[in-house]
């Protein structure tokens, strides 16, 4: 068989898992796919077939297609269209994972690694969506699997009890973190050798890849111990430390697995502050006379990350965290106990908040999206504290470390953000008239209504203010002073608009205005004919 001879399709036609089986054989196994085929009569061409960049693109491309046509298409597909039961498809998943494993621990090609990578990252994805409880059967058939290879995996290690192996399992992904982090501060030591661009981008996608596994292997908690879960996360937040990535999917990756981890040990909203904080610290500030000055906990949170950490990971969080807040508030019956915790996670979310309104955002959708998330936070304030009205709760020192903490971290940035936000859509305004003008001298249509600033602003204004008046209220329920660290909301003045007036309301209202002056020049002139007369 030779090189000419190899004619790879260009279609995206799907192959069997037999054949897939074979193929990933030849490139990763080739005794093994030798004394499968029996491939000695052709063993010069077969070698040469296999050491073909293409044939190894080809053949990764057909799994992958594969592995994405399972996801999109369900696993009901194979039952219908091949015969395949799902307890089959399970086992032949759990055996070409078999083979991707053993050979991503070998030392092998930054690509080729990145590639295998890829294909265990869509395996375990089909696996967890479809297949509850074949997490465990596949990590520990790729351990057994491996077992008869000691350096694989640190023997000086302990383990939990309850399963080693999933432990295990993690751990050697670490190791292949480390390697491909090595190799990756290596090229970057010696750029501008040819070729460096491709393998910088292999090793970003590479860990990127292990940090997906590691989420995906670790999701459930249920077959691990909590301290190995300890392990895991400070390993995770000492990556996220160390790591001056400026890649935005490497970024959100590791961010992501470091909230995963530490929510299974713990309360992960401290956690979110400390990133809000970094965040902030990457952004300038909505007051230009205030300069923020912070020491950075995550090198990963950067000036070319910070904001896609901000849209794709926090605000998401936030969001999390505020709808659990809302289910709590709205359907729960709080003890006194129950009482100290939901003020501890409001106060957070609050301080949270605070740190997020203070930076000086340009985008409209990530603004509008942290208004809608603020108005709900402040709706569960107000909820929270009308109930302890009605069921005259006494007030404790968590929940006056709360109203003050909502009137000093929060309620103060909040207006400023509130100027800041509608500068921000005004100065919009102003630019949209001005391209209206240039490109027609037609009457322009009506206003169109400002989402933030006819809606959504008022909105929030109006639940700070409910806040503030409730807090009150309970305050002299029960003689306290809540409102020591508010600041008093501005009487808000009103004006004429006389754009909004028709023209022809605008002239009767001068003639009639003009008329009353000359009818009381003709009184005046009156009275002091009247006065000479007399």
């Amino acid at each position: 068989m030779s090189k000419a001879k190899l004619r790879l399709p260009t279609t995206g036609k799907l192959i069997s898992f037999t054949c897939l089986r074979r193929f990933l054989h030849s490139i990763l196994w080739p005794k093994m796919f030798h004394t499968d085929l029996d491939t000695s009569n052709n063993s010069i061409e077969i070698d040469a077939l296999i050491d073909d960049m293409n044939y190894r693109t080809y053949v990764m491309r057909c799994c992958l297609s594969k592995f994405r046509s399972i996801a999109s298409n369900g696993i009901k597909h194979y039952f219908d269209a091949e015969n395949m039961r799902q307890e089959k498809l399970q086992m032949i998943l759990i055996d070409l994972h078999i083979i991707l494993y053993q050979a991503v621990t070998k030392d092998i090609s930054i690509i080729l690694t990145e590639q295998i990578l890829q294909l265990i990252v869509e395996i375990w994805k089909i696996i967890v969506n479809n297949f509850r409880g074949a997490a465990a059967l596949m990590i520990d058939s790729a351990m057994k699997a491996l077992s008869g290879d000691p350096d694989a995996v640190d023997s000086n290690i302990s383990y939990s009890q309850t399963d080693p192996q999933t432990a295990r399992f993690a751990e050697s992904f670490k190791a292949i973190y480390k390697r491909i982090e090595g190799e990756y501060n290596q090229i970057m030591e010696t750029a501008g050798v040819d070729g460096s661009t491709a393998k910088v981008s292999g090793c970003l996608k590479a860990l990127i890849y292990v940090a997906d596994i590691l989420e995906l292997a670790l999701k459930d908690g249920e077959h691990i111990d909590r301290n190995e879960y300890q392990s895991f996360a400070e390993w995770a937040s000492s990556t996220c430390m160390q790591g001056k990535y400026e890649d935005h999917q490497l970024s959100k990756a590791l961010v992501r697995l470091l909230i995963k981890l530490s929510s299974k040990i713990s309360n992960h909203a401290p956690l979110l502050r400390k990133i809000a904080m970094d965040i902030h610290g990457q952004c300038e500030d909505v007051s230009e006379d205030t300069q923020f000055i912070h020491q950075p906990y995550f090198a990963i949170i950067n000036e070319k990350t910070h904001m896609v950490i901000l849209n794709n990971i926090l605000i998401v969080e936030l969001e999390r965290m505020i709808n659990s807040l809302e289910w709590i508030i709205q359907t729960q019956s709080l003890s006194q106990d129950q009482i100290t915790h939901f003020c501890g996670q409001v106060s957070y979310s609050v301080t949270t908040f605070g740190q997020i309104v203070q930076c000086r955002l340009k985008n409209k959708m990530t603004i509008i999206n942290i208004v809608k998330l603020i108005t709900k936070l402040y709706t569960i304030l107000d909820e929270f504290t009308r109930q302890m009205i009605k069921n005259k709760t006494p007030i404790r020192d968590e929940f006056e470390k709360l109203a003050s903490i909502s009137g000093s971290q929060l309620q103060q940035p909040c207006y400023g953000f509130v100027t800041y936000t509608m500068t921000l859509e005004l100065d919009d305004e102003e630019e949209t008239v001005k391209k209206k003008k240039k490109k027609t001298d037609k009457k322009d249509p009506k206003k169109k209504k400002s989402v933030l600033k006819d809606t959504l602003v008022p909105k929030l204004v109006y639940q700070m203010e409910q806040y503030e008046r409730s807090l009150l209220e309970l305050g002299k329920q029960q003689d306290k002073r809540l409102l020591e660290t508010f600041k008093m909301s501005a009487v808000r003045d009103f004006r004429f608009n006389l754009d909004s007036i028709p023209d022809e309301q605008r002239t009767l209202q001068t003639s009639q205005q003009e008329n009353q002056v000359e009818e009381e020049e003709e009184e005046q002139e009156e009275h002091v004919d009247e006065e000479e007369n007399e």
